[in-house]
């Protein structure tokens, strides 16, 4: 998924076909949209009709402008015909997975640990290639169709879908199918815990994909161009080369091989597009002691629309790259339908810590080692009394997967909050486990499948997961949460001791003195990044 693009661009994008035309820039418009109608022209994606079948409805289509800032302050103008798939009335599957960012983040952590070389490719119109089979999808001509194919009949008013286009509920899926069958059919393997993580024991290439971005990585760089061929040979692509910037995170392959994974400039945008770039900074994301509730006083309710703005940016950079504002995140967007100033306040506290750690970044390249930690606080809401899970897995180092989430319903004690968080990490574990072997046992042959090792600073919950027993204090808790009890038997899991001082997943739960919430932040990976110049 991934994050809303800070634009502080002076001139907005037309929202129309007669407003590009309208524009000073009408003729860089007129160029984005001639250069666009090439793609599905060259693809076949269409066949002019005169007429639709009685049972048959045209669904209208519509050009999507965008004006991007190119890294040299140069402007860059796209155009992008869509159709309109909510006049659709027949609808098929259009489910299609994506990869999972903790897949992702994997790949980097090995690959900074190995050696192994990255590269980014881009498939070029990629909804365009996968033919539309089963439905027969009828479409009203695009606008400006007189100018941009002036041989066309004019006779022939409508289009008959041959391929996918953008904006068709099917298009995601169709694509998804099409390229899974084409990696199949060039001796590529299917992940079991990904669908769209790819293994080729036979050129020990891995590559991920999402939607139309494509990550390779391989040891042998002979054996990345062999496949980028093959690519090529059957889709039109963009060669990135080496990996710099992947679903808008910033990726920097240091000298000594570590890999340095960040997002400095959407930060620095985000600052700049809700005008705090010239504040100071603060050392911790939350203010300490200090509680937040639900709205009391409708008087002090503000903009619903500019609070969620400001929680979606902060929201993808949690998700993405700093683990150290989950729990700022998990908290403040509970209040995304009735924002106070006091919620705004605490906001953008959030954006005064960027400001002071905007230069931090995840480096990846130390010890092979995946560890599990988990933690929970006890009925932290003050709204509804219940607690709030976290957990942090580490792989080289540094984080590679993380959540910090409030419980769905009330704990009567803390051990019984920690068995819960508990729960939750160790399903967690036992996947990361298992496609970290996918990944090493079968590509660099490495060794058996090992016990998943889980910390926890809890002995209550530690007891309760290695010997159960009936007890009137835990009785009542959903068989579900008693997973646990069967995975450390069984020899998934070792769930250990840890002191609450050294558990960076107390970042995850609650809000931290400064000196301890700087010690988490170390124990998570990150560190000041490594920057040029």
């Amino acid at each position: 998924m991934l994050g809303p693009e800070a634009s502080n661009e002076a001139e907005s994008d037309p929202i129309s076909y007669q407003e590009a035309l309208q524009q000073s820039c009408y003729a860089n418009w007129k160029h984005a949209i001639k250069a666009e109608f090439q793609s599905p022209i060259e693809n076949k994606t269409w066949t002019y009709c005169s007429m639709v079948p009685v049972s048959a409805y045209p669904i209208g289509c519509k050009w999507v402008y965008v004006m991007k800032i190119n890294p040299d302050g140069s402007r860059r103008f796209k155009a992008r015909l869509v159709i309109k798939g909510y006049e659709q009335t027949n609808i098929g599957d259009t489910f299609a997975p994506v990869a999972k960012l903790a897949s992702l983040l994997m790949i980097l952590a090995l690959a900074a640990l190995n050696g192994w070389e990255i590269d980014h490719m881009d498939v070029v119109t990629a909804f365009l290639n996968p033919p539309v089979n089963d439905e027969i999808y009828y479409m009203v001509l695009p606008e400006g169709i007189d100018w941009l194919d002036p041989g066309k009949p004019a006779s022939m008013t409508v289009c008959k879908l041959n391929k996918a286009l953008y904006g068709l509920k099917e298009a995601p899926r169709l694509w998804y199918e099409e390229i899974d069958r084409f990696l199949l059919s060039e001796g590529f393997r299917k992940s079991v815990n990904d669908p769209n993580l790819y293994l080729c024991s036979d050129c020990k290439l891995i590559l991920l994909l999402y939607v139309d971005d494509l990550l390779l990585t391989a040891k042998d760089r002979t054996r990345i161009n062999n496949t980028k061929a093959r690519l090529h040979s059957r889709y039109k692509m963009i060669d990135l080369d080496p990996a710099r910037k992947f679903l808008g995170l910033e990726i920097d392959r240091l000298p000594n091989g570590y890999i340095q994974l960040h997002q400095k400039p959407f930060i620095l945008k985000v600052l700049q597009r809700f005008n705090m770039q010239e504040c100071n900074g603060v050392h911790t994301p939350m203010e300490p002691g200090r509680r937040l509730v639900a709205a009391q006083d409708s008087n002090k309710l503000i903009d619903q629309r500019e609070y969620q703005s400001l929680v979606d940016s902060l929201m993808y950079i949690a998700v993405e790259t700093l683990p150290d504002l989950a729990f700022a995140l998990s908290v403040l967007s509970k209040y995304n339908s009735k924002p106070t100033t006091d919620h705004l306040l605490a906001t953008k506290r959030v954006l005064l810590y960027l400001m002071e750690t905007s230069g931090m970044a995840l480096v990846y390249g130390s010890v092979d080692m995946l560890i599990g930690y988990t933690d929970s606080d006890f009925a932290g809401d003050l709204n509804d009394r219940k607690s709030t899970s976290g957990y942090v897995f580490t792989l080289a180092g540094v984080a590679v997967s993380w959540k910090s989430k409030k419980q769905s319903l009330v704990s009567l004690s803390s051990t019984e909050a920690e068995y819960i968080a508990c729960s939750k990490a160790i399903q967690e574990g036992i996947w990361l486990r298992r496609l970290y072997h996918e990944i090493t046992h079968r590509e660099l042959n490495a060794i058996p499948p090992s016990i998943q090792l889980v910390l926890s600073d809890s002995q209550g919950a530690i007891c309760l997961a290695k010997a159960p027993r009936f007890n009137t204090r835990t009785k009542h808790i959903d068989i579900k949460y008693h997973f646990v009890q069967n995975a450390c038997p069984q020899g998934l899991i070792e769930l250990n001791y840890l002191p609450t001082a050294e558990m960076p997943a107390d970042i995850m739960t609650k809000v931290l003195p400064r000196d301890t919430h700087h010690h988490h932040v170390k124990r998570l990976g990150l560190q000041d990044g490594h920057w040029k110049g």
